[in-house]
């Protein structure tokens, strides 16, 4: 799943954090400590019922690679479930 996050940040030039969804909770896992992450706003997308993807930037794409991008995101949760 990291490569594939990896190549998605790159295409949209956005950043993404993965996260495990405890009940309401969702709370980061894996090692971000290399990534830029901007102080704007950012949009949680449930992969599948374990994890999220956190995504930063995701208010400065158009509607159509918002709805790109989480479909892609969506297929790597299925993948990896």
């Amino acid at each position: 799943m990291n490569q594939g996050i990896s190549l998605l940040e790159k295409t949209y030039g956005v950043t993404i954090l993965i996260a495990a969804i405890k009940g309401r909770r969702w709370g980061f896992s894996g090692d971000f400590s290399n990534k830029e992450i901007a102080v704007v706003p950012s949009r949680r997308i449930q992969l599948n019922q374990n994890t999220g993807a956190v995504v930063y930037g995701w208010y400065d794409l158009d509607v159509g690679k918002q709805r790109e991008l989480e479909r892609k995101l969506l297929d790597l949760g299925d993948n990896s479930a």
